[in-house]
């Protein structure tokens, strides 16, 4: 398979490291704290790419060689844009549109004489009014931070109470953003356009976010596995650069072992992805692993090792390889 290759790194803390990123296979970047992985992912390998992609100079490296077309790089920074007050898992993840149409065409919301901006919580109509259909109001407090409170019309429900009685599947719109992902999957099932991001969503590791929730709630490591989902729920074209900095923070070891299913299976397909972490059980699946350090700081940014787990472990120098070992 193709390699991108990066040459003379130097941002930061890096010692003009010449490091090589092989496309179709799981790549991690290790080392201990400060030793320069978010740097030589995110400040080098990322902004280098989006500029070739433009024929620019590459950022923070004295080359980079990209064998391959790729035709777009998405990382962690993207996957925050673009999330609003109103965004809510259920529209981040596209299923908004659908569930209103869905909802909008059952008998109740005609006889009702409601339509498909009736069940949205971003246009006045059937939200409620109070809350702005968040469900929540903001009291400001003197001399203390501002207060979030249920809000007292709707009870939490975000929307009018007509709007409450179309059901879809048994469920008000209400139901549908206080339930878990892992709850909706098993409800809309039957529902094809619901069910495919949602399964992406469990894949992932996010069964226990309610659809509802806002994006701005989100972790870091969510986002970045909360866009993971979008990829899976809609086809990529061509070959993308997909580079994640600790996505699994907060994780359970079911939870890394999905998440490293669904790295190996963008993987598999030709992409570039490359996780920047310290989970050990996802570096014992990778089977390229850039090892930084050998310590942080100024005593970081050198290559230790790179190659298989088996290389990483051989090393003396590698504090991860020895943390494998000793696994």
């Amino acid at each position: 398979m193709p390699e991108i290759r990066v040459r003379g790194a130097h941002c930061h803390n890096l010692k003009g490291m010449d490091v090589s990123f092989p496309m179709g296979t799981l790549v991690a970047v290790t080392g201990v704290s400060g030793s320069g992985k978010s740097t030589l992912v995110m400040e080098v390998l990322a902004p280098s790419l989006r500029n070739h992609l433009c024929g620019k100079a590459p950022v923070g490296c004295g080359e980079i060689r990209v064998p391959v077309a790729i035709q777009e790089v998405i990382t962690a920074e993207q996957a925050a844009l673009g999330i609003a007050r109103n965004s809510t898992i259920l529209t981040l993840m596209g299923m908004g549109e659908t569930l209103r149409k869905r909802l909008a065409a059952t008998p109740q919301a005609k006889a009702l004489g409601l339509s498909v901006k009736h069940f949205s919580t971003a246009t006045p109509g059937g939200r409620c009014e109070v809350c702005e259909g968040r469900g929540v109001v903001t009291v400001a407090m003197d001399l203390l931070p501002d207060v979030t409170v249920g809000c007292e019309v709707c009870l939490g429900k975000r929307f009018r109470p007509e709007v409450l009685e179309c059901l879809l599947q048994g469920w008000s719109i209400a139901d549908v953003m206080e339930a878990s992902v892992a709850e909706a999957a098993r409800v809309f099932s039957a529902e094809a356009r619901l069910a495919k991001p949602l399964e992406a969503l469990r894949e992932v590791g996010l069964a226990y976010l309610r659809l509802g929730q806002e994006g701005g709630t989100l972790s870091a490591g969510e986002r970045q596995r909360l866009r993971l989902a979008g990829l899976l729920a809609e086809p990529l074209v061509g070959r993308v650069a997909i580079l994640l900095d600790e996505p699994t923070r907060g994780m359970g070891f079911e939870d890394v072992a999905r998440l490293s299913a669904v790295l190996h299976h963008l993987a598999s397909a030709g992409h570039l992805v490359v996780v920047v972490t310290h989970d050990l059980d996802l570096i014992g699946a990778c089977a390229w692993i850039i090892d930084l350090g050998p310590e942080g700081g100024e005593a970081g940014g050198r290559l230790v090792a790179q190659g298989s787990p088996e290389v990483l472990m051989a090393c003396a120098e590698s504090h991860t390889g020895q943390a494998m070992v000793a696994q």
